[in-house]
């Protein structure tokens, strides 16, 4: 029976998933342990690797802090803990707002990225990095037959060719309506469509 082994980016599967289940009036809330158990398929479990960032709510020269930042910290708090008691391994970077990277403002006093959307490309990439040095440390180890990533971004391809060198199987798992990585679909043909797979919970509902 083959070895299976998940790699989940978290914040690219998260931001489609809030797309997808706002586009077909899908309850945001979904059954992560039927989720794991349907991309198994009844194949041998050696571990399911969920990739993050947090980024602890920053505080003005008053103490407070902006409601939406406290909502959001909140909220994956509470994911990493539901995550974290259904057995995933957990790989969380908590980003820190007090670096010289952020600016504060003199009018709100509040801490502010730099222009564009610096700060999102630095947490992304750091969870990327770990994600890809763990499929390949892994497939190194001799630790799983097949690798399955949930991943619309493109710049797992090279990890993925990687993986598929050494003779093991990388299956590739999106919300492929939304737009599909050429550089994956080259590596790893057509991706299994994580819609049906949500679109089962909707039964139970």
């Amino acid at each position: 029976m083959s070895r299976v082994a998940i790699f989940m980016d978290g914040s690219n599967f998260g931001r489609l998933l809030e797309q997808y289940c706002a586009d077909n009036d899908f309850p945001w809330s979904i059954d992560y342990q039927y989720l794991q158990e349907d991309l198994l398929r009844g194949r041998r479990h050696v571990g399911t690797h969920y990739y993050n960032s947090i980024v602890p709510p920053y505080k003005s020269r008053k103490g407070g802090t902006p409601a939406k930042a406290r909502k959001t910290f909140r909220e994956k708090k509470r994911l990493f803990e539901k995550l974290r008691g259904l057995g995933f391994c957990l790989h969380i970077e908590e980003i820190d707002t007090t670096t010289r990277r952020y600016h504060k403002c003199s009018k709100c006093g509040h801490l502010h990225p730099p222009p564009g959307n610096q700060r999102g490309n630095l947490k992304e990439k750091m969870t990327d990095s770990s994600l890809i040095l763990d499929m390949l440390k892994m497939a190194q180890e001799g630790k799983y037959d097949v690798a399955v990533l949930v991943s619309s971004d493109g710049d797992f391809a090279w990890a993925a060719s990687v993986v598929k060198s050494m003779g093991l199987e990388v299956e590739w798992v999106t919300f492929a309506h939304y737009g599909v990585s050429k550089l994956l679909r080259e590596v790893c043909g057509e991706p299994t469509r994580m819609g049906p797979v949500i679109e089962k919970q909707r039964v139970w509902e």
